[in-house]
C-alpha cells in the first residue's frame, strides 16, 4: 500500500511541477504531417551549414494494467500486473549538410546509445533524390515517426508497429524517393530495398513503396506496400523459436514465407480536429518447420484455432502424442488490421489541451501467445485471433517542448468461448530540447 501511495503521490508531484512551468501562448497552425523539427521551429536549408545541429527529446511512463487473461483449470482467470516506471526514449538527433543538397542524419537512441537511424541523402532535383544508410522506410503515418512521439497524439502507436506483431520490417537500407510539389498538392513516391529480414541470400530482394498526396493545409492521403521478394529465394525467419517476437513479417516457426502487404491511409485536418485512419492487409504464403511447430506446441499452451492450424486432422491428439508428420506443413493466412483516431485541439493561453480517441483492431490466425516463441499476448491470446482495442486519453503541452499526456485503454477479444476484456493506463512525460 505504501508504494502505491508513493507512486501516486510520485506522478501527482511530477506533473504539478510540470504544469507549474510559464505557459506560451499555444497558436493554431498546420498539425498535418507533423515532425519534431517543426514541433521545434527548427528550419533546415538545403545551404551547406558548418559543424552538427543536435536536438532531441526524452520521456518517462508509467503504466498499470489490470486482469490479464490465463487459463487454469479451464477458468478464465484475470491477474493484475504491477505498475511499471519506465524511461522507453532518448533521442538525440544530428543533422549536418556537407555540401549543398546533400543531408546527412543520425538518430543515437536509449540509454545503451543504439544507432536507430544513420543515412545520407542525395537530392539530383525535388522529383529524384537517393537515401542510403539505416533508415525507417516510408510506410503509411507512423513508420517513420515512431521515435518522435512528441508530435503525434497518444502514447502508443498503432498495432501493427508494435514490436510483438510487425507486419513487415520497419528498416531498410536505399531509399530512390522524390515529390513533385504543386499549387494545392504535393504528391511524392519512395522505392525502398535492402537485405531482407534475416540478411542477405541469392535472388532475395524485398521491395517497399509508398505513393502519396499532401493536400496543403488540409488532408495527406496515399497507400503503401511492401513485397518481402521479387525475387526467386525463400524468405526465412529474423528470429528462431525461443527468441522472441520476429523484427518482421515472417514467424519463426516457419521454414520459409513469401508476403506482400498493401494498404491505404489517410489524415484529414478540419480546424481543431486531427483525423488519421488506416486500413492494411499481409497475405502469406508459407512452408512451416515442423521441429519449430512441435517445439512450440510442447512448450506453450495453445488454443482450439492454433492446434487446428499446425496439426489439422490430428489436432484433438494429446500433446505428447504429435509427431512431426502430424504438422500442416503448406497453408497461407492473412493479417488485416487499422485503426482510426481522432485528436481535438484546444488553444489557450495556459497551452495546448487535446483530448483524444482511438480505435485499432489486429485480425492474425496464426500467431500464438507467447511472446518468447513468437506470440504476442494479444492476437494470439484470442479464441479467434482478433482483438479490438480502444483508446481515451488528453495531450497537454504547456509549452511547446514538454507533453504531458495521459490515457486509458482496453483490449477487447474472445478468450475460452467468452467476451473479455483487460484494461490499461499509461501516464507518460516528454521533454524535447536543442
Amino acid at each position: 500500500m505504501a508504494t502505491k501511495h508513493t507512486s501516486l503521490f510520485l506522478t501527482g508531484l511530477f506533473a504539478v511541477v510540470l504544469m507549474a512551468t510559464p505557459p506560451v501562448m499555444a497558436e493554431e497552425g498546420n498539425l498535418l504531417d507533423l515532425s519534431i523539427e517543426e514541433l521545434m521551429g527548427m528550419e533546415f536549408t538545403e545551404e551547406a551549414k558548418e559543424g552538427l545541429t543536435i536536438y532531441g527529446y526524452m520521456s518517462a511512463n508509467v503504466e498499470k494494467v489490470f486482469g490479464e487473461l490465463s487459463i487454469e483449470n479451464g477458468q478464465t482467470v484475470k491477474t493484475t500486473a504491477p505498475h511499471e516506471w519506465s524511461l522507453p526514449h532518448f533521442h538525440l538527433f544530428v543533422r549536418a549538410n556537407p555540401a549543398k543538397n546533400i543531408e546527412t542524419f543520425v538518430n543515437v537512441a536509449t540509454e545503451e546509445m543504439e544507432v536507430r537511424n544513420m543515412w545520407g541523402n542525395i537530392k539530383v532535383r525535388d522529383a529524384l533524390q537517393f537515401k542510403l544508410g539505416k533508415m525507417y522506410r516510408k510506410f503509411g503515418l507512423f513508420n517513420e515517426k515512431l521515435d518522435e512521439v512528441p508530435t503525434y497524439l497518444g502514447i502508443e502507436p498503432p498495432e501493427l508497429f508494435d514490436g510483438d506483431h510487425l507486419i513487415l520490417p520497419r528498416l531498410t537500407t536505399f531509399e530512390v524517393h522524390g515529390q513533385f510539389p504543386g499549387k494545392s498538392t504535393t504528391w511524392s513516391y519512395s522505392l525502398s530495398t535492402d537485405n531482407g529480414e534475416n540478411g542477405p541470400a541469392e535472388d532475395l530482394i524485398p521491395l517497399g513503396w509508398d505513393l502519396r498526396a499532401k493536400i496543403h493545409g488540409k488532408a495527406v492521403i496515399g497507400l503503401s506496400g511492401y513485397l518481402s521478394n521479387i525475387g526467386s529465394a525463400d524468405v526465412t525467419p529474423s528470429e528462431g523459436v525461443g527468441d522472441g517476437s520476429p523484427s518482421g513479417g515472417v514467424l519463426p516457426w516457419m521454414a520459409s514465407d513469401n508476403y506482400n502487404v498493401i494498404g491505404g491511409f489517410a489524415e484529414v485536418q478540419v480546424k481543431n480536429l486531427l483525423i488519421k485512419a488506416a486500413y492494411w492487409k499481409a497475405h502469406h504464403e508459407f512452408k512451416r518447420d515442423p521441429e519449430a511447430v512441435l517445439t512450440v506446441a510442447q512448450s506453450t499452451t495453445l488454443n482450439g484455432l492454433q492446434r487446428g492450424r499446425f496439426f489439422g486432422a490430428s489436432s484433438d491428439l494429446a500433446t505428447d502424442a504429435l509427431t512431426v508428420d502430424d504438422v500442416v506443413v503448406d497453408g497461407s493466412y492473412d493479417v488485416k488490421t487499422g485503426y482510426v483516431r481522432l485528436g481535438y485541439f484546444i488553444y489557450s493561453e495556459h497551452g495546448t489541451f487535446a483530448p483524444f480517441v482511438f480505435w485499432d483492431w489486429m485480425n492474425n490466425p496464426e500467431t500464438i501467445a507467447k511472446k518468447t516463441y513468437g506470440g504476442d499476448n494479444e492476437s494470439g491470446v484470442a479464441d479467434d485471433g482478433k482483438f479490438y482495442k480502444y483508446t481515451v486519453g488528453m495531450s497537454y503541452k504547456p509549452v511547446d517542448k514538454v507533453a504531458i499526456k495521459l490515457d486509458h485503454s482496453a483490449h477487447i477479444q474472445k478468450f475460452n468461448g467468452n467476451t473479455e476484456s483487460y484494461p490499461e493506463f499509461r501516464f507518460d512525460v516528454s521533454y524535447l530540447f536543442n
